[in-house]
């Protein structure tokens, strides 16, 4: 499904969101829980409208000042574990069918972590992934 809540842009983003959406600049900046400094990005009301689009691929980015950029594929416990460290939500109560349906859903998709230090190698291996 389209996500069209607001998403937290973390300072080291600000340059590059902002070239595509320079309302970024005007926003005021808050402290995440982790201290970090962040805006949010508040899509338009529109976007509730669009149409779910079916999910090819997950990619777990990781910025990193003067690593080598790479794209390591994950196995599905490696996904399930990234995916609860992002505290990704599965209702409430959590039931065991809604788990095995998430999983076996998880099961099918390829999921990568990627470790970049400049944007444009992160769009190049995205770019391959997707392809």
């Amino acid at each position: 499904m389209p996500w069209p809540l607001p998403l937290s842009i973390k300072q080291g983003s600000f340059d590059v969101v902002s070239r595509l959406w320079p309302e970024l600049t005007q926003v005021p900046s808050y402290r995440t829980w982790r201290g970090l400094e962040a805006r949010l990005l508040v899509p338009p009301a529109a976007a509730w409208d669009a149409q779910p689009a079916a999910l090819r691929r997950v990619v777990f980015p990781y910025y990193a000042t003067g690593v080598r950029p790479e794209l390591t594929r994950l196995s599905s416990f490696q996904t399930i574990e990234r995916l609860l460290s992002d505290r990704i939500w599965l209702g409430s109560p959590i039931i065991e069918d809604r788990v095995t349906a998430f999983l076996a859903w998880l099961e099918d998709i390829p999921a990568y972590a990627l470790t970049y230090a400049d944007l444009d190698d992160a769009v190049r291996l995205i770019e391959d992934v997707v392809a």
